[in-house]
């Protein structure tokens, strides 16, 4: 208790020769205390009691004569210091209740200050995560708070801004989906549909020239021969088609842009459509002038040229015209393929680059499409950095007015 006696004090010394001779007796007597329980452990019984008789009690009765001593004469003290301790715990006792309840005050009131800074914060956190499970992606936190709840207010935003990227994410990508599978099947539609009826030709005219080739003359032999060239020309256009725009929706056809001569390239593509304009007798016109250049990758600027020029004689009564012409535009340079045909009205134009519901049109002659010609040409052309534009009246012909880079 921090509490000493004053001057000398020949009990204390007393006490404290008691208690010296008290220690030394106590490790003989835990020592013989030992060799007790070992003999038990043994069972040695007889020697444990004459080891117990012999040594361990007499130290036993020596111990506590010297314990009866020390704690009789301090039994006043221990009285004396009980007082004290008492007179001291009531006074710790009376502090703490003031402390106690000074403590609980001071608490309310920073308790009521803490839950008034942050419950508002945390409403609004709530609420806008209500928002957010509602389906309100566009929801954000403002605080008007520094620390932590801005902090925590910041994460909370960029979570939502994060959450609704990988969802308009995931939409684009359904969305990609769903086009895919629709395109798949209008690409089956079209291979079931266009390649049946050349197909049939094909196999129609080979078997009768096969079977009864001498029932006919060679009139009616070279008519069987012309339709055999014939719709196998429209097969092998649907299938280069197929092939050029399964590679472009794969990613595998790579734009390699370079400086084009347009009335080489225009020349190259009406003369691989020669034969077919000189059966309908329609005349092929390449206006463009010889020094005028395109920057565009070669080998899809063909694909272009070839689908709407193809397009073009399908569509033209024989005896028509198809011109090509183009000219300069400040940087750009404006390509037009022009016919005399039959021309479309305003649903089919609306149609026109449209992979649902574009079906093949017959032509004249009733040539058969392929439907694919005119989505290759739009998407060719996009690919190229061009636009395109038709114009077209039912009857009077069509025009496909191409822009490309100069």
């Amino acid at each position: 208790l921090g509490f000493e006696r004053e001057g000398p004090d020949d009990d204390e010394m007393e006490e404290m020769e008691q208690l010296n001779a008290l220690l030394e007796l106590t490790p003989d007597f835990f020592a013989s205390l030992d060799n007790v329980l070992a003999l038990l452990d043994a069972k040695q019984a007889e020697e444990a009691d004459e080891q117990f008789e012999e040594t361990l009690e007499p130290i036993s009765r020596q111990m506590q004569d010297i314990a009866a001593v020390v704690s009789s004469g301090a039994e006043e003290e221990i009285k004396w210091a009980i007082e004290q301790l008492n007179i001291r715990v009531r006074r710790a006792i009376k502090l703490g209740i003031y402390l106690s309840i000074l403590s609980i005050f001071l608490s309310l009131g920073i308790g009521l200050l803490i839950s008034r800074s942050i419950s508002k914060p945390l409403m609004k956190l709530v609420q806008s995560a209500d928002e957010i499970g509602r389906g309100n992606l566009e929801t954000t936190v403002q605080l008007n708070t520094k620390g932590e709840l801005q902090l925590l207010a910041g994460s909370f935003n960029h979570m939502a801004r994060e959450l609704k990227q990988k969802i308009d994410s995931i939409d684009n990508v359904n969305k990609k989906l769903l086009e895919s599978n629709r395109t798949k099947d209008t690409f089956f539609s079209i291979i079931a549909h266009d390649l049946r009826n050349p197909f049939n030709a094909i196999l129609g005219y080979s078997y009768i020239l096969s079977e009864d080739y001498d029932k006919y003359d060679d009139e009616e032999r070279l008519q069987f021969i012309k339709e055999i060239d014939r719709s196998s020309r429209i097969t092998f256009e649907l299938l280069e088609n197929l092939l050029h725009w399964a590679r472009s929706q794969s990613d595998k056809i790579k734009i390699d842009k370079q400086v084009v001569a347009l009335n080489d390239a225009v020349e190259d593509s009406l003369s691989s459509h020669a034969a077919t304009a000189k059966s309908k007798e329609i005349a092929l016109v390449n206006e463009v002038p010889k020094a005028l250049t395109a920057h565009v990758d070669r080998p899809t600027f063909t694909v272009i040229l070839n689908n709407v020029i193809s397009n073009s004689l399908k569509f033209t009564e024989d005896g028509g015209k198809v011109v090509v012409s183009a000219h300069q535009n400040g940087r750009g340079v404006i390509l037009s393929v022009k016919d005399t045909g039959v021309g479309m009205n305003e649903e089919t134009l609306s149609k026109l680059f449209l992979i649902r519901g574009n079906n093949s049109t017959l032509g004249t002659r009733s040539e058969n499409g392929t439907g694919l010609g005119l989505l290759l040409v739009k998407d060719f052309t996009e690919r190229n950095g061009g636009r395109i534009e038709v114009k077209s009246q039912l009857g009077h012909g069509s025009e496909f007015i191409f822009t490309f880079p100069g």
